[in-house]
């Protein structure tokens, strides 16, 4: 006959049920990781362009998104706030190929009665707009009518958009002396000199009228297809922050 301690029989039963509990977590942890990844439809945010004419805004928004808007050098085409959903182009997306509804506004600063004509559309626009891009040309030290249109669409400041906002100083090859370096397709050492200056001017000009930041003002020439990757690196970043669950994606 053979005899047991009780002691062996308590040691075996916990050591049958610790194995157990060590499998069941094991399984548990892998079916979490198995799970499909979370995919959650957010609606596309609003990016809208406002200006003076002729400052390149549809030009923009051509080489942003392939749209191929009427553009004009002599005279203003965007005559109506112009709508667009859809992504940016692949080449320059960045990988975060989000869906946008864009907004293009006819320029300020046309005449009077254009101003008038278009300023209820253009108002709308401006306070339903997630991203606001005001675009200037880089060449020019003449923002009067910039900041008169801006106090008119916050009335006078009382009413500014909870929204993120660029500045956008397109036209950048042109600044003096005109002189780019189109080997390496980017300012000149003169203009590289000249463009520090001109950002710090912008943000003293703006940042009493709207709440705009010095890392904010972006300075690129779409012509020549320069700094359109800070640009949309920037706007992509603010995607993010007004839309969290894209970090989800």
């Amino acid at each position: 006959m053979i005899f047991f301690r009780e002691s062996d029989f308590t040691r075996d039963s916990k050591n049958r049920v610790t194995q157990k509990l060590i499998t069941m977590s094991y399984l548990s942890s892998e079916q979490k990781t198995q799970q499909p990844p979370v995919n959650i439809e957010v609606s596309p945010l609003t990016i809208a362009k406002f200006g003076q004419t002729g400052t390149g805004k549809t030009s923009l928004s051509n080489a942003l998104f392939g749209v191929n808007w009427r553009t004009d050098y002599a005279v203003a085409c965007t005559q109506t706030v112009t709508e667009y959903e859809g992504k940016m182009l692949p080449e320059i997306h960045q990988g975060k190929d989000f869906t946008w509804r864009l907004c293009d506004t006819p320029g300020v600063g046309e005449s009077e009665y254009a101003d008038d004509q278009h300023f209820e559309h253009i108002y709308e626009t401006f306070h339903k707009a997630n991203i606001i891009l005001w675009v200037l040309q880089a060449d020019t030290r003449a923002f009067a009518e910039d900041q008169k249109a801006i106090l008119k669409l916050t009335n006078n400041k009382q009413k500014v958009p909870d929204a993120h906002y660029l500045i956008v100083l397109n036209q950048i090859d042109r600044v003096h002396p005109e002189n780019w370096d189109t080997l390496k397709n980017q300012p000149s050492p003169e203009q590289l000199s000249i463009i520090p200056k001109k950002l710090e001017i912008v943000y003293q000009r703006f940042s009493p009228y709207i709440p705009i930041e010095k890392q904010h003002i972006i300075p690129c020439s779409v012509v020549n297809n320069y700094g359109l990757d800070n640009l949309v690196n920037t706007i992509n970043n603010f995607n993010y922050l007004a839309n969290p669950i894209n970090n989800l994606n």
